[in-house]
């Protein structure tokens, strides 16, 4: 289907990096996961870019995609969400980090128009290549449901697989997979050739069964909508069917929605009560910071205040209370990190690319449209644009919806020659500019994520000079809190608490996690006087009344300091809270035997001075 002869065009490396970033596994890595993938993701756009500069002489006449607007409109949202938080962000560091991953998906998105421009085949050969890849990728998932342990953590084994490299989370898995239902039936229903059209038959079912026992509900009900939306898209229905059966779904989802709402039917469900907690966070803090946001990546160090705002002094309140890593709402994200303005430009870009699809009138089109639809659908519940996979292949298909057909310009004159070089001389700076920022991050997340890993293993064997290989993976990747606890934790064990606290304070501007907290408090028990750790355990007790931990601790060290009577007020506490998470029935079982035991001394007659016993 597609020549040897054009196995390396631009068209085909744009489009084989989304497959691979996909596949790329490095297992045993710390961050592989989504590290590895992204500095994977900056060397496929520094291959991409170099390609175009050892092509310079063939490269477009024209250096902006054809559609335009649909450039305009994603530069603008680019824009709005790097420049718009600058002087607002209290978290420059993220920031900085998530503009610079946002200019590589947007020059990702630029150089694959430009590619896909120089022959209109290349379109669809670029599309055959990413389903191809897509069915392998799905065929890994279905291996991986079915149990098979290559590639699989052991520690799980049912249907909720984690694999250590190709797809962390089957939530990731459905992510990739569910967009590409809808481009393989376009090319299915478009294709007059057996072969292609069997070759498409397989890859639609491979990748329809491979969503499927990925058992992510968001996964599912998304790649429905795709293939609703990419019917919805074609020319067979009447317009007024289209409008009819449009209504008829926006009114069957709010029905829904609105009975779910008031019989809190969301909230008995497991997988949805702790989006529902965020998305409420998600709403203060947009209150907040309407204008500008707290800067891209933000939500993370922001998010302690928000949930100390929704609880509200409550202690049966319920929170989250592993690692947040995401907000699982795309647009609410965007509203909190970059501000009404970028979120309305960012709907904007959706929009105006699913009406593009429509207004071609072609197949294809109208599949792309539908996937970026799909996309947009699985982002209401789910984060897939923050995971290197899906924001490679998003931002493949808003290139791929930017491109058209190359006219042929004749430079005929001296004045229209020295333009055109001009032209040239500018392109080429923007490619330079690209393969810079792409070989930075290529290096930086691919040596991070190798110190980071190296580190915890030499510290895992009490070896030290982990402690100097983390050092370095954080001022790789300064943006990536877990190093930073790490780090932390390294010099913990080698004595050094004061630069700990530092490295903990650090962390904290960068992500939330309860461990590092009690991990601070812990250092300050080391290192500073008990008044002081006995107001900071308070303080943590009144911000998130329902945790079980502030209680356990300050009963122990009231106990030290036999102040008995406080000890068994903060246990009683311990007692009666209902802490979701595994450490509470233990705290719990030594909380009993530690009452027990006081009531023991209580009761335990008193002896006098000639050894006999007290009346």
């Amino acid at each position: 289907m597609i020549p040897l002869s054009k196995a390396l065009s631009k068209s085909l490396i744009a489009s084989a990096s989304v497959g691979i970033i996909a596949l790329f596994v490095t297992p045993g890595y710390e961050g592989a996961y989504r590290l590895s993938k992204w500095g994977f993701s900056g060397f496929a756009l520094l291959l991409l870019s170099g390609a175009f500069l050892f092509s310079i002489k063939k490269s477009p006449l024209s250096f902006i995609p054809k559609e335009r607007t649909l450039f305009i409109a994603a530069t603008a949202f680019a824009a709005s969400a790097i420049i718009l938080p600058v002087c607002f962000t209290p978290f420059m560091v993220l920031h900085m980090a998530g503009a610079l991953r946002l200019l590589m998906g947007l020059s990702f998105a630029y150089l694959t128009a430009l590619a896909l421009e120089e022959k209109p085949a290349y379109k669809k050969q670029g599309i055959i290549v990413i389903l191809a890849l897509g069915a392998f990728c799905a065929i890994i998932v279905i291996l991986q449901a079915a149990g098979l342990k290559f590639l699989t953590n052991t520690h799980f084994t049912t249907a909720e697989f984690r694999s250590p490299g190709t797809f962390g989370n089957p939530n990731w898995a459905a992510a990739f997979l569910l967009p590409l239902v809808p481009i393989s039936f376009a090319l299915t229903g478009n294709s007059d050739n057996r072969r292609e059209k069997l070759f498409y038959n397989v890859t639609t079912l491979l990748i329809i069964i491979g969503t499927i026992v990925t058992f992510s509900k968001a996964g599912i009900l998304s790649m429905i909508g795709g293939i609703i939306i990419y019917f919805l898209l074609g020319n067979r229905l009447e317009p007024k069917v289209r409008k009819l059966i449009l209504c008829a779904i926006a009114l069957t989802s709010l029905a829904i929605l609105i009975f779910a709402g008031i019989n809190d039917y969301f909230l008995t469900l497991p997988w949805m009560r702790g989006r529902i907690f965020l998305w409420k966070g998600a709403l203060f803090l947009i209150a907040s910071h309407p204008f500008a946001g707290v800067g891209i990546g933000g939500f993370l160090p922001s998010y302690p205040l928000a949930a100390a705002r929704i609880i509200n002094g409550s202690s049966t309140a319920f929170m989250p209370l592993g690692t947040i890593s995401f907000m699982h709402n795309e647009p609410l994200q965007i509203a909190v990190e970059g501000g009404l303005l970028t979120v309305f430009l960012y709907l904007s870009l959706i929009v105006w690319a699913i009406y593009l699809s429509y207004r071609r009138k072609e197949d294809l089109s109208r599949g792309i449209g539908a996937a970026i639809a799909a996309l947009f659908l699985h982002g209401l519940a789910d984060s897939p644009l923050q995971l290197p996979a899906t924001f490679m292949l998003f931002w493949f298909l808003i290139g791929w919806m930017m491109s058209g057909n190359q006219e042929s310009i004749s430079f005929s004159g001296h004045k229209k020659r020295l333009q055109h070089r001009l032209k040239i001389a500018a392109f080429i700076v923007t490619i330079l500019i690209i393969a810079l920022l792409a070989l930075t991050q290529g290096v930086r997340f691919t040596l991070g994520n190798l110190l980071w890993t190296k580190g915890k293993i030499l510290l895992s064997k009490k070896n030290a000079s982990g402690i100097e290989a983390l050092q370095i993976a954080t001022v790789c990747l300064p943006e990536i809190g877990q190093i930073r606890s790490d780090y932390a934790k390294g010099l913990v064990a080698a004595g050094l608490n004061s630069e700990a606290l530092n490295e903990l304070d650090a962390a904290s501007k960068l992500y939330f996690n309860f461990d590092d907290v009690f991990l601070r408090l812990n250092i300050l028990d080391k290192i500073s006087d008990q008044v002081t750790v006995i107001e900071e355990w308070q303080g943590l007790s009144r911000e998130f009344p329902s945790l079980v931990t502030p209680h356990y601790r300050l009963g122990l060290i009231y106990l030290e300091e036999n102040k008995v009577d406080l000890a068994v007020a903060e246990f009683s506490k311990v007692l009666n809270l209902n802490q979701e998470s595994g450490q509470t029935k233990l705290f719990q079982d030594n909380t009993l035997q530690i009452l027990k035991n006081i009531d023991d001394l209580r009761l335990k007659p008193s002896s006098d001075n000639t050894g006999n016993k007290a009346d």
